[in-house]
C-alpha cells in the first residue's frame, strides 16, 4: 500500500537529504522545506538548485518576512513527478554543499533519472 505523497515526502527528505526539513503543516499541496542546514539564504539554495537540476522550487522571501530560510515544494502533480522532482532535488542539495564548486561548473543532470527501489516503493 503506497503511503500519501506528503507523507512519503517527509520520509524521503528526512532519511535521504538531512541539511533540509520538511515543516509540518495543514496545507495539502504545497511544503516547507526548512533550508538553514544548508547555510545560505532560501533564494540561493533556490537558484542554484534550478541551475544544477532544473528543479524550480520558491524561495520563501517572496512570501515575506521570516521566509529567508525556507523553500516551498508545490507536490500537486502525479506521483512520478514528485519522485523526480525529490531525487532532483537531493541532486541539488548534494552538488549545492559539496566544498570548492565553482557557481560555474557543469551542475546538470539528465531529465531520465533512474529512481532507486526504497523511492519507488513510498510512491
Amino acid at each position: 500500500r503506497q503511503m500519501c505523497k506528503e507523507t512519503a515526502v517527509i520520509e524521503y527528505v528526512k532519511e535521504q537529504i538531512p541539511q533540509l526539513k520538511v515543516v509540518p503543516s495543514d496545507a495539502t499541496y504545497l511544503l516547507w522545506l526548512d533550508c538553514r542546514g544548508l547555510g545560505s539564504s532560501a533564494s540561493q539554495a533556490a537558484e542554484r538548485i534550478r541551475e544544477a537540476t532544473g528543479l524550480y522550487l520558491s524561495a520563501g522571501e517572496q512570501f515575506g518576512k521570516g521566509g529567508e530560510d525556507f523553500l516551498r515544494m508545490n507536490i500537486a502533480c502525479p506521483r512520478a513527478r514528485v519522485v523526480e522532482g525529490l531525487e532532483r532535488l537531493k541532486k541539488g542539495v548534494e552538488i549545492f554543499v559539496q566544498p570548492g564548486r565553482s557557481k560555474n561548473q557543469n551542475l546538470y543532470i539528465t531529465s531520465d533519472m533512474e529512481y532507486n527501489n526504497d523511492i519507488k516503493q513510498k510512491f
